[in-house]
């Protein structure tokens, strides 16, 4: 019987079967498998496409004025509190740093593709995303470091990944991630030579040159040629 339901119809079974016994939420809530990067982007994908579906369109195409966004507002909400509760989730225990950096990413890419309107006022649901995935960044960037005092291991070429994503999101977003590069620079870049460690260091640094500059610290050419 189970088989036959849509989706929607086994989540309020479930719900009503909580709401009448609710000491079954810890033990449903254990069975229940842990949602992954893989398997939360389809669903944002669609509320992607329900948000661009709900645009009045005209003959010079979707309209960025109050009433289109009064219109797409429900589901421009949705998105972005999924968003939100998804990269909270991501980016709290037990979730291991490449699966926060991973989601990161991704949610960030979704950020930079919500629409940008012609008043200010509306802008603000964007901006305020930004700021949300700036703070996360930030909170799994002193995870991954913290972590590192724990004896965890990162490679070389996985920091410069993300490393490389996070400067072209505050590229794209137009410094939005500036502080998080900051922290990133603070507290991972000894990995990636942009900041020399106290204990570390690596014997080939050109790998790092392009992200050094990148993050606003030298690279080996420009440095030979202050020497000439």
């Amino acid at each position: 019987i189970l088989a036959t339901l849509s989706s929607s119809q086994l989540i309020n079974l479930v719900g009503t079967l909580v709401d009448n016994h609710p000491s079954l939420a810890d033990e449903i809530a254990n069975l229940v498998p842990r949602p992954t990067v893989a398997s939360v982007q389809p669903l944002l994908s669609t509320l992607e496409t329900k948000l661009q579906e709900a645009f009045p369109y005209t003959k010079w195409g979707p309209g960025r004025d109050d009433y289109s966004f009064n219109r797409v507002k429900p589901a421009l909400e949705e998105l972005v509190e999924t968003l939100i509760d998804y990269t909270n989730h991501f980016t709290s225990p037990p979730e291991f740093p490449t699966t926060s950096f991973s989601f990161l990413h991704l949610a960030t890419e979704f950020c930079h593709r919500l629409p940008n309107w012609d008043s200010a006022v509306n802008n603000e649901p964007k901006k305020n995303l930004y700021k949300s995935l700036e703070e996360y960044w930030i909170k799994a960037i002193q995870d991954a470091a913290n972590k590192l005092g724990e004896g965890k291991i990162y490679g070389q070429m996985t920091v410069q990944e993300w490393a490389k994503n996070l400067e072209q999101h505050n590229i794209t977003s137009q410094g939005m991630f500036s502080s998080a590069i900051e922290e990133f620079k603070s507290k991972l870049g000894w990995i990636i030579g942009i900041q020399a460690s106290p204990v570390t260091s690596f014997s080939d640094q050109s790998s790092a040159n392009g992200l050094r500059s990148a993050f606003g610290g030298p690279s080996n050419h420009n440095n030979k040629q202050r020497q000439q």
